[in-house]
């Protein structure tokens, strides 16, 4: 199975596929290349039993229509480009059996998205007057240094 890419501009939210909740109870982890960096427990659909590092940085969710679920990278920066695998364990009813789906995505952080039309063009300043200001400060000075070396 070869992992899809998803190229994301800087600051956005990405969603990370995840096998479907098939089961009771599920354990799913997001993994970034060989570290975890996620995990999620739910006794049901609707009932988390216990998070693991989600924090800010992660969220998850499941779909009750069509049971699909996904990790959510929020507000990515351009560390997060990186290959991320979700695996899922289904922990009820026993034996312990882990889920062979193993979605993957590459997720590929842009620095400079579509955001091109949100920048403001500011005119170009004009120096001119600033110029003519100097040229003519000068011309003067020039005049008053000649006046005062004649008058000596």
């Amino acid at each position: 199975h070869t992992p899809n890419f998803r190229r994301v501009p800087l600051h956005s939210n990405v969603s990370v596929p995840c096998p479907r909740f098939t089961a009771e109870e599920m354990t799913f982890t997001l993994h970034r290349g060989d570290d975890r960096l996620a995990s999620i427990t739910y006794g049901n659909i609707s009932l988390i039993r216990s998070q693991e590092s989600l924090g800010s940085i992660f969220k998850h969710s499941v779909n009750s229509s069509d049971n699909t679920t996904n990790f959510i990278l929020v507000n990515v920066s351009l560390n997060a480009t990186a290959l991320y695998t979700c695996k899922a364990e289904r922990a009820y009813p026993p034996p312990l059996v882990k889920i062979q789906e193993q979605p993957q995505i590459i997720v590929i952080v842009e620095e400079h998205g579509c955001r091109h039309a949100e920048q403001k063009v500011e005119p170009p300043t004009n120096h001119l007057p600033l110029w003519v200001g100097f040229g003519a400060l000068s011309i003067y000075g020039l005049i008053i240094t000649c006046i005062a070396l004649s008058l000596r």
